[in-house]
């Protein structure tokens, strides 16, 4: 169950991320670089290609920080057994809190995107 609902809660940062990316969007000429960057940087600091227990420890504290650690780390950690259950909540708000910033500098970002935007044509 716990790594049900830190799955779970990988989706719903995975989703806020991507909306915040859209948004970001509106404040853009073109659109590839964010496009290309946010999944490259999102598969490598979340564990998805380099586990992040291997990356140096030096570099631990930041990368423990990011929102990424939420999307593959925190569940697979829990999938495996190498956290125990009880680690769902600190996992889980850790998703949790990365959501709402996202959604909500997401929503402040669109309200000023919306106010510049020129609709042209018939």
């Amino acid at each position: 169950m716990a790594w049900f609902f830190a799955t779970i809660g990988s989706l719903i940062l995975t989703a806020s991320l991507l909306t915040f990316v859209s948004v970001t969007l509106l404040w853009t000429i073109a659109g590839d670089g964010i496009r290309r960057v946010v999944p490259a940087l999102s598969a490598f600091l979340s564990g998805h290609l380099i586990p992040i227990a291997f990356f140096p420890d030096s570099l631990q504290p930041s990368i423990q920080a990011l929102p990424f650690r939420g999307i593959v780390d925190g569940p697979f950690q829990l999938w495996t057994g190498s956290r125990p259950p009880d680690a769902v909540f600190e996992i889980v708000g850790h998703q949790l809190v990365w959501s709402l910033v996202f959604l909500g500098v997401g929503r402040v970002l669109l309200a000023f995107g919306l106010r510049r935007v020129v609709v042209q044509g018939g």
